[in-house]
């Protein structure tokens, strides 16, 4: 927030809702002082929250004039506000969709002349699984900007797009048994250790590249997730939620591979020598030792891009069916669930934090138990 600027409430007489009132910087041309303000809060502290969230917006540049301002000058100003309070990765994701498809599509128009018509022949032209991570996008930017009283209304909100609400299990493709046991057998050519953890354990693609040995008890055979490796940077980060940093169980498989890639690694680290990465670099730029588990032979990172390359040039190798490397994590909770596994066992292991996440994303999995319940009933009603 801007020094010594702070927003205020007031409530009109008659009224029972607060007004939040806050001021910009003079008008460079004038001089002359400008103030903004907006009504219907239920309680003072609403008020003042959000006349100081205004403030803190305008101090990260995300003050402009919407007659001018076009859909693509305010979005660069926009990724740059919000990058503090989210993660690289998410601020990515951000980014990707502005600059693949809406700034291309639509970046020209000015931001108040932008309507839902408009938006929704721009969905039209894309392919319904990316109408819908489009949308998520420019729908927040736009409430942003409407929040910021930049433009009177959000023009996105209500649209219906070309695909359906969300729905389980919804873009997910799993392999059986079969088909991962084939997968790995070919895996064991590069890096198994890393491919049977993942598919072994059901852990994201970052949260295995942004493991550390100290991570890692191969006598009591568990591993500890506690943070993520992302793109670009790579950036390490902590995980998602609370519930993601865990400390799971693996088989005696995954444990022989990490043992085998350990004696592979430090095999490499003598051969590098003076050109071995030392050190890695946090989230916040602290550095610390290098202790990764999975290394390039110099001891850097290995880019999670690269290992979703790996992974489908080794399906097709494989000569398996087509699913996302994401989809080892669904594959792992899908075949657990179907061999009659405790769901609160998979919601712990995949790091969830309820689990109702777990049973909406893999609810259409689970055996139907009716059969077994209406023979209980009966049981017991007949010893009645």
């Amino acid at each position: 927030m801007p020094e010594g600027k702070r927003g205020y409430a007031l409530k009109q007489k008659g009224r029972k809702t607060w007004r939040a009132r806050w001021e910009l910087a003079p008008d460079p041309k004038t001089g002359e002082r400008r103030q903004r303000s907006k009504g219907g809060f239920r309680t003072r502290a609403e008020a003042i929250a959000y006349a100081n969230e205004q403030i803190t917006a305008v101090g990260r540049g995300i003050n402009v004039d919407p007659r001018t301002t076009t859909v693509a000058q305010y979005s660069k100003l926009w990724l740059a506000g919000v990058k503090p309070d989210l993660r690289i990765s998410t601020w990515d994701w951000y980014r990707s969709k502005f600059d693949i498809y809406i700034v291309p599509a639509i970046g020209r128009t000015k931001l108040r002349d932008l309507t839902r018509d408009q938006i929704k022949d721009f969905y039209s032209e894309l392919p319904p699984p990316i109408v819908d991570r489009v949308h998520r996008a420019l729908r927040r930017m736009l409430y942003d900007a409407m929040r910021s009283d930049v433009i009177a209304r959000n023009p996105a909100v209500g649209i219906k797009r070309p695909m359906a609400g969300k729905i389980r299990g919804r873009g997910m493709h799993v392999w059986n048994w079969e088909e991962l046991q084939a997968f790995l057998s070919v895996a064991e050519e590069h890096h198994p250790a890393l491919w049977r953890l993942i598919a072994g354990t059901g852990c994201r693609r970052g949260e295995a590249l942004g493991l550390f040995w100290a991570d890692v008890d191969l006598l009591a055979c568990t591993v500890s997730f506690q943070r993520g490796l992302a793109d670009p940077g790579p950036h390490l980060d902590e995980t998602k939620t609370p519930a993601g940093r865990r400390t799971i169980d693996v088989d005696d498989d995954i444990v022989r591979a990490l043992r085998a890639w350990k004696k592979r690694q430090n095999e490499e680290r003598l051969a590098a020598g003076p050109l071995w990465k030392s050190t890695v670099t946090l989230a916040n730029g602290e550095e610390l030792r290098n202790d990764l588990v999975f290394t390039r032979p110099d001891g850097s990172w290995i880019p999670p891009t690269k290992v979703g390359q790996a992974f489908h040039r080794l399906r097709e190798r494989a000569d398996l069916r087509r699913i996302r490397l994401h989809d080892l994590r669904h594959t792992h909770a899908t075949l657990l669930l179907k061999s009659g596994v405790n769901p609160k066992v998979v919601q712990e292991r995949l790091g969830h934090e309820s689990i109702s996440i777990t049973l909406d994303l893999y609810g259409h999995v689970l055996p139907s138990m009716g059969r077994e319940v209406a023979d209980l009933v009966g049981r017991m009603l007949s010893r009645t």
